[in-house]
């Protein structure tokens, strides 16, 4: 009877096994790749606007320097 029982418990927690499950479906991939092109022009964006506004306070200090 006990061997029964360990045998049953053994098999059932075997077939307890990790399922073949397909590969995740790709949802929404299209507008995840937009959206991270989005980021990256943003960043770029960014920038440049940074990159100006450094040129801009330069040339303005050298103005004041000047008066």
């Amino acid at each position: 009877m006990r061997i029964s029982l360990c045998i049953a418990i053994i098999s059932l927690l075997s077939a307890c096994g990790k399922p073949n499950d397909p590969p995740p479906i790709k949802i929404m991939e299209s507008q995840r790749q937009q959206l991270q092109k989005a980021k990256d022009v943003e960043k770029s964006v960014q920038k440049a606007a940074d990159t100006q506004r450094q040129e801009i306070d330069a040339q303005t200090a050298s103005q004041t320097e000047k008066q």
